[in-house]
This record gives structure tokens, sequence and C-alpha cells, in this order.
């Protein structure tokens, strides 16, 4: 879906890319369990609008923060009260920003490691959305 008010040829949204076994089950598992134990006791949820709708007459995630549906949201992204990337004012990248500083430098980690596994299936079902993603990485090699 193309987005209105975006004039750069790469400003396209994918809505939906499933792909059933597209990592070996013991990466799957370890990513897992380790994304399952961290984003738990040391994930800073991402307070999100969908969490009910306009109108407040529903709240499938729920309202209690100790059992509603959580987002986590890491790496690079655009921010839209910048216009630019969300890390371009920090001082300080934590892309993989936990409540405990410690704990981040193993999920970063493993996420690189699905990239790098998830990578040639992308190039193969989504190419040109692949060739999107990377269409810059040259000039910004500290993101991925």
């Amino acid at each position: 879906k193309f987005r209105n008010g975006h004039k750069c040829a790469t400003s396209w949204i994918v809505v939906c890319l499933v792909a059933w076994e597209g990592i070996p089950q013991s990466e799957a598992d370890l990513d897992y369990t380790l994304l399952s134990h961290k984003l738990n006791r040391y994930g800073l949820p991402t307070t999100r609008r969908c969490a009910t709708n306009e109108n407040r007459t529903c709240a499938c995630q729920g309202l209690d923060p100790e059992t509603c549906g959580a987002s986590y949201s890491f790496g690079c992204s655009w921010s839209m009260y910048y216009n630019g990337c969300k890390y371009a004012r920090s001082k300080t990248v934590r892309k993989f920003r936990l409540s405990v500083k410690t704990e981040e430098s193993e999920i970063e980690e493993r996420m690189h490691v699905l990239a790098t596994l998830l990578s040639p299936l992308y190039m193969n079902l989504a190419p040109k959305s692949f060739e999107n993603q990377c269409q810059f990485e040259k000039e910004a090699s500290d993101c991925r």
C-alpha cells in the first residue's frame, strides 16, 4: 500500500507476509525462549493507540498492565516527530533497549542472527521489498 503524502519510491507498507518454517526449529525455539524470558523480565512495552478502539468500546488487548497484550519495538525506525531516524538525536544509541542495559547484547546478537537467517528467504519471497530495505545500506552501515 502506498502511503499518501510520501514521495520516496521506497515508501510502501507490507501489510502481511507469512513464511512457515522460515528458519530451523532449533533457532526458532532458542529465539522464542530468549525473547519470552527477557521481554517478560526486562522489556519496556511501547504504548500503542491500538489497545482500544476510538470509541473505547473494545479493549481486546486488555487494560490490566499485568496481563494485557504488549508491543516491543527494536531496531531502527523512522520517527514522525523528528521526520528522520529515531536515533538521529541520541548520544547513546540503544536499538534493543531493555530496563537492564546489560541484558540487551544477547537480544541484539540473536536478532542479527535471525535477520541473517531470514534475509535469503525475504529476498526470494519479496525481492522488491528486500531491495527497498537494503537500498541505502552503504550510507547507513550501522543500521541493519
